[in-house]
């Protein structure tokens, strides 16, 4: 249970890649639309010196109606990009909030949890010594009587807290 976060965030960080890719394909498409959108106009207003003398006007109203429904499509685009941003700024924020409460509850549980265990260690390695020291009191003796460099190291470590 206190791992579930920490597997969680290796589902969320392909989750958040794709939806960063969503905010990429948006702003290209916007861009895209945009420079379209910018040569039709460009292009109207170069041809209207030209045209307005030909006498063609259905050839300008259908120019004019491209450009209008280019500008339209651009605009369309710059909403889209702005909606996917806002989503994604919300999302990112609101997985921040979840990141942090999860993480820090799971690493209490998981250092409760270490902490339980190197208590345990612990009381089986005096238990050990204590069964060790009470079948050979004359080696428990002996070595109390030897020299430091001859010594074993008899004492229990202590848990890290």
């Amino acid at each position: 249970a206190a791992a579930a976060p920490f597997v969680s965030q290796h589902k969320l960080c392909r989750y958040e890649r794709m939806a960063f890719a969503d905010r990429r394909a948006a702003l290209s498409r916007r861009t895209a639309a945009r420079n379209r959108a910018d040569g039709r106009a460009q292009k109207l207003v170069m041809k209207q010196t030209t045209m307005a003398g030909m006498g063609r006007p259905g050839y300008m109203d259908r120019m004019e109606m491209d450009a209008s429904l280019s500008d339209e499509s651009a605009m369309a685009a710059l909403r889209q990009a702005d909606i996917v941003g806002m989503t994604l700024q919300r999302e990112v924020g609101r997985v921040a909030v979840v990141r942090k409460t999860e993480w820090s509850a799971s690493l209490k549980v998981l250092a409760s949890s270490m902490r339980e265990a190197c208590t345990e260690r612990a009381a089986i390695w005096e238990s050990a010594r204590e069964q060790f020291s009470s079948e050979n009191p004359d080696y428990v003796a002996a070595a109390a009587t030897s020299s430091p460099a001859q010594t074993i190291d008899m004492s229990v470590p202590t848990p890290v807290s």
